[in-house]
């Protein structure tokens, strides 16, 4: 079902898309990094400016350094748009419903540390108006609860970087683990091998493993060269190892493990600022 509402809505999407652009209050600071969607559907990558990948039409998602309206869309080549203030453009831009499923109006808000509120698949929105989205409406709730009443939601610390799950009844859960406020702080030029998080622990310089170990890497982009603290890319960048002591698996998660005794290197590539690091391996 939904192949059919996003395929069939890409180039009115695409001509909405020129015009959807927001213009932000002069405190607000770009969201830059992706949303991956979802546990349910596996949909893949969503972007949040079209720096990712240097794209022709401009958007991006904005966040103010205060409390207040995230404001944008982001973009999916499988969801197509997805709008982060609905309330702004459901009546008018795509002629939808604008209450969220709870009754909410839709719009997503930087409440303290959290994001609260609701985003919109644009696609989904625009076929559920004509009664053609077979009963999906394409939210996505920023923080909640579970039916074990755990909570769940996003959150942005100090340095603008952001975690945590929203959830959509169609995508399942869509993590928000590689993407970070911009200008909140620096993203830094450095791009490191860390082992489990990119926290506040120091980056692997090499190496050593036994057989039969498995250990779990994060490539960060971080403002110093000794320090992990920074932003998680690991399903962003290009991981290749070149020896047959051992092997690397994943793609978000990205797990070495060891297979036989033997050296080798693993080299890891974020082509988006250019950079390149590798990482010396020994497996007894």
């Amino acid at each position: 079902m939904l192949k059919k509402i996003i395929y069939g809505s890409l180039l009115s999407l695409a001509i909405i898309g020129i015009t959807f652009l927001v213009k932000a209050a002069p405190n607000d600071n770009n969201i830059v990094g992706w949303f991956w969607a979802g546990s349910n559907t596996n949909f893949g990558w969503i972007s949040a400016t079209n720096a990712n990948q240097n794209g022709s039409i401009s958007y991006n998602l904005k966040i103010p350094s205060g409390d207040g309206n995230i404001t944008g869309y982001a973009w999916s080549s499988n969801l197509g748009w997805v709008d982060f203030s609905p309330q702004e453009h459901c009546g008018s831009a795509y002629q939808a419903n604008c209450n969220a499923p709870n009754g909410d109006k839709g719009g997503v808000r930087k409440e303290g540390n959290n994001l609260t509120g609701w985003a919109r698949i644009v696609g989904i929105a625009q076929e559920e108006k004509i009664n053609n989205s077979g009963g999906w409406r394409g939210w996505i709730k920023m923080r909640g609860k579970v039916t074990n009443g755990q909570d769940y939601g996003v959150h942005l610390d100090s340095h603008g970087k952001l975690s945590g799950y929203a959830w959509s009844n169609e995508l399942g859960w869509v993590s928000f683990g590689q993407a970070k406020a911009c200008g909140i702080d620096s993203f830094g030029k450095n791009l490191v091998i860390c082992e489990n998080t990119c926290g506040n622990n120091n980056p692997l310089t090499s190496l050593t493993m036994s057989e039969g170990d498995n250990k779990n890497l994060k490539a960060c982009l971080s403002a110093s060269k000794n320090s992990c603290s920074g932003l998680d890319v690991t399903g962003l960048a290009t991981w290749t190892e070149n020896s047959s002591a051992f092997d690397l698996a994943g793609e978000v998660n990205k797990i070495i493990q060891a297979k036989n005794k033997g050296n080798g290197n693993v080299q890891v590539k974020y082509n988006y600022h250019n950079l390149e690091t590798s990482l010396p391996v020994k497996v007894n």
